[in-house]
């Protein structure tokens, strides 16, 4: 329930996050999330990793790109890689309390 919390939805509808990756038309690797604006308890945090062994904060290919209200006191947050072109990635969304990470 604590993510439904951070990302505003609901845990009885599956999917409902509308998390997403993918690679748009301009080459790029997109990542975007919903953002629950009222969620002000909670820390988002990108996390990145080449072997899902390691896992890192983005470094400077990654840039935060936008971040667009989509109503019902939610947003959508996205981040881009530049120049994404046969690099495997993984993605992941860490998302806590104040104080936990």
């Amino acid at each position: 329930a604590f993510m439904e919390h951070a990302l505003g939805s609901s845990d009885a509808v599956a999917g409902g996050a509308e998390i997403g990756l993918f690679t748009d038309p301009g080459g790029d690797l997109v990542f975007r999330y919903p953002r629950n604006l009222a969620a002000d308890d909670v820390i988002y945090a990108l996390e990145i990793s080449t072997d899902l062994l390691i896992w890192e904060p983005p470094g400077s290919e990654w840039e935060f790109a936008s971040e667009d209200s989509i109503g019902s006191g939610r947003s959508l947050v996205e981040w881009r890689f530049r120049g994404a072109g046969g690099v495997r990635v993984f993605v992941r969304l860490h998302v806590g309390v104040f104080g936990m990470f």
